[in-house]
């Protein structure tokens, strides 16, 4: 509700304006005041969002009003009404913050067109607030102490939609450009939008036809909770990529959250590739791509919309972090690359799944052409590499590898982060845990032995790195890969 305060000395007027406002906006909640002081008052403790006061009034006139309203915080917006048509009160009304100046007796239509002027910046500035708050909630997972300003309703049930495809926009402003619709994201291809599960229940039981999709978060209760509904409905979106492309809305409910573990083979492949990048050349690169784009194993995915989306945000997520984050340095000097990467990140904008998985392969192959240019002159990184590859299982560090090649330890920490990608103990690492992969598929293996046949001398420690880096146990990984 937007607050209306009318402070005028004459009940009549005060009466007539508030049953002409109250019949014409729906959303207004109007108060009275008999005179400037009360009107004070009011505004104090009721901060309303709208001030209209006449200027001849006792205690405290209108100037005198004005002149004390406009040096608060956040004051009310201001129209004065006065039977007095001398221009030296408008000017002084003015000065004094007023954003227009209405003669009585009031006409009915330019009383409405001063307040549709003023409702609307109202609006406008109370939506603002909101984004704020919004924004914040999503980026800290909190709610912030103070949000007084906010026109959220808290405590409702909440809904946060994802609308993409060509007609995204068109649905939005049709369909949920509403009061009770907050937008969260307009990312260019699709928009975040937090909307009252009451209202949500509605929106798609019309027969329109848009040529569009809707991914539908969990509900929840809880603003804080916006962060996880957002990813919710951004996730299950990924549905549009592997269902029929219809001109209608077609709307995928979130209804499960299923564990990255469960596509463990995406990130084993990604780690293959990961540790072939710049040393390799473009034929046994592609060959290792094209394995990531095949579905996995039939024992761990079943071939249902939603298993297939979860696969796809799961490529997504892996890739985003492993590809684009880890070289992120290396799009500022490249435009090519960094369309590519572009791209890849706007997912939900492509019709099918080739053309995307076309996208990353672009990007893969053309990185490995940039950090081998970077290799060859520094010959001894692909020397290291052999190395590390054929003694990971030894108790090795970065000085003995350095010291073999005969390059001077800084300089080799430098050179082999660029042409890798990765410092000197995180390549180590992952050399390690995708032998201990291999190990553990096979199972025959213990996972003290596994620990010790892929460089380890902790088991401890082993277990440790290995559910960071895959977000399974090893044992876990053991069983699920020897049902």
């Amino acid at each position: 509700m937007i607050k209306v305060l009318i402070a005028d000395d004459e009940r009549l007027t005060r009466a007539g304006l508030k049953k002409i406002l109250t019949d014409r906006f729906s959303d207004l909640e109007v108060s009275e005041a008999r005179n400037g002081q009360l009107a004070l008052e009011s505004i104090l403790q009721n901060k309303p969002d709208i001030m209209i006061t006449d200027i001849r009034m006792p205690v405290i006139d209108g100037i005198g009003l004005m002149n004390k309203v406009s040096q608060m915080d956040n004051p009310p917006k201001m129209i004065v009404l006065s039977g007095y048509g001398n221009f030296t009160y408008a000017q002084e009304a003015i000065r004094n913050g007023a954003l227009n100046y209405i003669l009585k007796p009031v006409d009915k239509k330019e009383l409405f067109e001063v307040m549709n002027t003023v409702l609307a910046a109202v609006r406008k500035e109370k939506q603002a607030k909101n984004t704020v708050l919004l924004e914040n909630i999503v980026e800290t997972g909190r709610i912030p102490k103070k949000h007084s300003d906010c026109t959220i309703p808290f405590g409702k049930p909440y809904y946060c939609l994802l609308v993409g495809g060509p007609d995204y926009f068109l649905f939005y402003t049709e369909k949920l450009k509403d009061e009770n619709c907050h937008l969260l994201e307009d990312s260019g291809t699709y928009l975040s939008i937090l909307i009252e599960a009451g209202l949500a229940e509605t929106i798609f039981s019309g027969g329109e036809l848009y040529d569009c999709f809707v991914g539908v978060s969990s509900k929840s209760s809880s603003l804080a909770d916006i962060k996880i509904l957002k990813q919710q409905a951004f996730r299950i979106s990924f549905c549009s990529l592997v269902t029929p492309d219809e001109k209608k809305v077609r709307v995928f409910r979130y209804t499960t959250n299923l564990s990255d573990g469960k596509f463990s083979t995406v990130s084993a492949q990604v780690d293959k590739i990961l540790l072939q990048l710049g040393i390799t050349d473009e034929s046994v690169l592609s060959e290792k791509v094209n394995i990531l784009f095949e579905q996995p194993d039939s024992r761990i995915y079943d071939e249902t919309v939603q298993e297939k989306a979860a696969f796809l945000y799961c490529l997504y997520t892996v890739f985003v972090y492993e590809f684009i984050g880890r070289y992120n340095r290396y799009h500022e000097g490249d435009t090519y690359l960094q369309s590519k990467a572009m791209m890849i990140k706007s997912v939900l904008s492509f019709s099918t799944t080739e053309e995307w998985e076309h996208a990353i392969a672009d990007y893969i192959l053309y990185l490995n052409a940039i950090l081998r240019r970077n290799s060859v002159s520094c010959p001894f990184v692909i020397k290291a590499v052999e190395y590390i590859k054929q003694n990971y299982v030894k108790d090795i560090n970065m000085a003995i590898v350095a010291n073999y090649v005969s390059v001077n330890y800084t300089y080799f920490s430098e050179k082999f982060k660029v042409s890798t990608g990765m410092n000197f103990n995180g390549y180590l690492k992952k050399i390690r845990i995708e032998n201990s992969k291999r190990l553990l598929e096979k199972g025959c293996y213990k996972v003290y032995e596994v620990a010790a046949r892929s460089g380890f001398s902790d088991v401890k420690h082993f277990i440790r790195i290995f559910k960071q880096e895959t977000g399974l146990s090893p044992l876990r990984y053991k069983q699920k890969m020897n049902p």
